[in-house]
Formats: structure tokens, sequence, C-alpha cells
């Protein structure tokens, strides 16, 4: 019973004792300012590693973007060493601005004058509008203009013929400029012709045209032609 009794007085005596005798002890206040100061800690740890989170995702990305650049380049330069190491003819295929041709069907062109022409101007075109050869569709019967596809070196030849009796003179012009003229005069008809080599950028015209004043008539029904063909490219004269 002695020690029933005295077990119930120390729970009594744990109940009716305040809390804040336990906080004035110097060990509980000791400890209390140890687990604060790891709170702290742990806060501030925390802090780190959230900071270096984000540092290791920045560092992911960029790696993952040098890593995308790096084989951009590699296949750059991979590719540029082909280039460098192909032929002459692979190579100017492959750097052809406008792609529009390949070796075996460069640009070519044939036309005739189905009709006389009467009553010319001063510098006006000569239209052969009957197409023989067209390879490419560079030249245009309805204008009488060639345009060149891309930059290359190219022939022309032109044969005018006069009517009898008639003085005739006309030219080969390259963008409205005269490049070489033809002269047909006879009693009977008369060709006049002539040819010239031209080195051309892409969008360059050529055609044929009545010289000033001198003459007014074409003999067409075919006696008069135009033509007009590729030579080779001018990257490599």
């Amino acid at each position: 019973m002695e020690l029933i009794y005295v077990i119930a007085c120390l729970l009594v005596s744990l109940v009716v004792v305040p809390v804040s005798s336990f906080s004035d002890d110097p060990d509980t206040q000791k400890i209390l300012a140890i687990l604060a100061g790891q709170r702290n800690e742990i806060l501030q740890l925390k802090e780190t590693v959230l900071r270096v989170e984000n540092d290791n995702k920045e560092l992911k990305n960029e790696i993952h973007h040098l890593k995308e650049k790096t084989e951009h380049h590699t296949k750059h330069n991979a590719n540029t060493l082909k280039i460098a190491n192909m032929s002459p003819r692979h190579k100017r295929l492959l750097l052809d601005p406008l792609n529009e041709y390949t070796e075996n069907q460069r640009v070519a062109f044939t036309a005739k004058l189905s009709k006389h022409m009467t009553n010319l101007g001063n510098n006006q075109p000569i239209v052969f509008d009957a197409i023989v050869t067209n390879v490419g569709q560079h030249y245009s019967p309805n204008t009488g203009v060639f345009t060149a596809p891309t930059n290359a070196t190219y022939y022309f030849f032109a044969s005018i013929m006069s009517h009898s009796g008639k003085v005739l003179e006309s030219e080969i012009v390259k963008n409205g400029v005269r490049m070489v003229m033809m002269y047909s005069y006879d009693t009977a008809h008369e060709q006049g012709t002539n040819s010239v080599v031209l080195q051309l950028s892409a969008g360059d015209e050529v055609w044929v045209r009545h010289t000033l004043t001198i003459g007014s008539m074409v003999y067409g029904n075919t006696w008069s032609t135009f033509s007009g063909f590729q030579i080779s490219d001018s990257y490599y004269l």
C-alpha cells in the first residue's frame, strides 16, 4: 500500500508541476538552444540544396545546347569535307544557285520567223515565233528574248534574210547593248549572219533587233533564225 501511495504522489507532482519549470532548467535551455541552432542549419542546408538543384538544371540545359551545337558543327565540317573532295562536275551541280539544270540537260534553243516582218521600227525586236528546239524553255517565242537561267557561258547565232533588193541591218544584243551586227543586201534575197559567245549571269537577256532605220523588212517563211545554247559553267572558265 505504501508503494502505491508513493507512486500516486509522484504522478500528482508531475501533473501539478508547471511546464515553465522545465524551461527554466539550465540543461533544458541548452537543449532547446541546440535544437534551434540545428533547425536553422537545416533550413540553410535546404536552401543550399534547392540552389544546387537549380544550378544543375541550368548546367544540364547548357550541356544539351553545347552538345547540339557540337553535332551541328561536326555535320557541317563533314559536309564541307565531302564537298572539298568532290569532283568539279559534282561540285558544280551541288553549288548551282538555281538547281534547274544538269550536266546532261543544258539549255538550248532554235527559233525561226514564220512570217515576214515589215515596217520595223528603230531598235524593234525581231520575234522568232516558231520554236524548233527549246530545252529548258528559256527562250520566249512571244517576246523573242532568251533569259539566262544560271551563270554560264553561252553561244548565240542569228541568220537574217532581207527582201530582194532591200538593205537590212540587225544586231544581237545583251540587256539592250549591241554585241554583234548583221548586214544583208543584194539584188536578190540575201542573208546576214553572225555569232557571239557571251558570259551571262542569271537573269541576263539576249535577243535580236532591227538596227536604227536601215531597212524595215525581214524575210520570214523560216529563212530567218535565232539559236543559242549553253557551252559551260562560268565557274570553271
